[in-house]
């Protein structure tokens, strides 16, 4: 009857030590779901400040996809040096 006893309770240390590690495993995902999030919120305002501005016709207010042609492709009318230098678009 002694051993089945300390069988016993050496099953039950075990299945305690089992729980406690389980929820220790719980508490750390809780934690790296919570990192993912601030991650993926700091990712997304990175990406915001690092979207390329467009140039736009001073005139139409239209984007210009070609800067090469020193002409806005919809309106017709020329671009402003000052647009043609700026770099924040290439």
């Amino acid at each position: 009857m002694k051993i089945i006893d300390a069988l016993k309770t050496k099953i039950q240390d075990n299945n305690d030590k089992i729980q406690d590690n389980s929820n220790k495993i719980q508490s750390i995902q809780t934690s790296l779901k919570m990192l993912n999030t601030s991650v993926r919120k700091l990712e997304m305002r990175f990406k915001r400040k690092d979207i390329p501005r467009l140039p736009k016709c001073d005139f139409c207010g239209r984007v210009v996809k070609d800067t090469e042609a020193k002409i806005c492709v919809d309106c017709g009318n020329p671009l402003s040096e000052t647009m043609l230098r700026e770099k924040d678009y290439m």
